[in-house]
């Protein structure tokens, strides 16, 4: 717990995007796996919400798409 409201927690003063944090490596794997799954869903929410992307974007989001 105390782990996972860390790297939260320093996720948001870096102000990092879902993207962003899909792109760091999860190391634990039960824990760190379901915030990456809820990050993975966040981050279909985004793509079909949102019309425009960034290159960055677009090239994360195929990361992704190749991941599930």
């Amino acid at each position: 717990g105390e782990h996972l409201a860390h790297l939260l927690a320093w996720s948001i003063e870096l102000e990092l995007s879902v993207f962003d944090l899909l792109a760091l490596p999860f190391y634990h794997p039960v824990i760190e796996e379901g915030l990456r799954s809820a990050l993975k869903q966040i981050a279909k929410q985004i793509r079909w919400t949102q019309g425009r992307r960034t290159s960055l974007e677009r090239s994360k989001l195929k990361e992704l798409e190749q991941l599930c």
